[in-house]
């Protein structure tokens, strides 16, 4: 019989997977019994706390070997991969930029491609935090900027956790990611209706909701 997993902050679809011995994370997103889910969250990266998934029922495959050979039992599965785009203040893409990350303790130098895009694959389904320092001249020998990258912290562009977690990364700074609509988010709002030359009103509006996640990419 199928089981009901609800959603944790910080959780993901590959983790989730994992937790319940589940290869692919798709198989369970694909599952029939999350098809209201899929509707809601189209984007399988972002989940909400307290949604609720679906964990199908473990099969067990029958295969008929020879005996007395040897044969080979391939697992398939998927790891997760981070994405990142580093820009300016203008938006402009940094290309040719050395980056550090430091991944599950080991640091992996990678540099931007002329997008300033890079991609690395996380081995590992429970990684939620990932030191990023970023060199902007090629020689520095100290990092210019540092950030720590929370991962799968993101709530959904149409909560209001999701919109105050996307102005404090765009640098409009709404205080602490929390779903509540007080002073200082009203503020990060007002910062950011300024610096996209919108009607300068604090409240979190549709327009503000639209505006903000296009700014932010997702």
């Amino acid at each position: 019989m199928a089981k009901v997993h609800t959603v944790k902050q910080g959780e993901n679809f590959n983790l989730i997977a994992k937790q319940h011995n589940i290869a692919d994370w798709r198989d369970i997103y694909r599952h029939a019994g999350n098809a209201e889910l899929r509707q809601k969250r189209p984007n399988p990266n972002i989940l909400q706390p307290g949604d609720q998934v679906v964990i199908p029922d473990l099969t067990k495959p029958k295969i008929t070997v020879r005996s007395g050979a040897h044969h080979k039992f391939v697992l398939t599965g998927s790891n997760q991969k981070l994405q990142l785009r580093i820009v300016d203040h203008a938006n402009k893409p940094l290309g040719g930029v050395k980056t550090v990350l430091t991944i599950d303790g080991a640091p992996k130098t990678m540099t931007t491609d002329k997008s300033g895009q890079l991609q690395v694959e996380l081995t590992k389904a429970d990684i939620q935090e990932v030191p990023l320092d970023i060199y902007l001249k090629p020689d520095d020998k100290v990092p210019s900027h540092l950030f720590l990258l929370k991962l799968s912290h993101l709530n959904p562009p149409d909560t209001l956790a999701g919109l105050q977690a996307r102005l404090n990364s765009l640098g409009h700074d709404c205080g602490v990611v929390d779903g509540v609509f007080g002073a200082k988010t009203k503020a990060g709002i007002e910062s950011f209706q300024r610096a996209k030359n919108m009607p300068v009103t604090g409240r979190a509006d549709a327009e503000v909701y639209k505006a903000a996640q296009t700014a932010y990419g997702s």
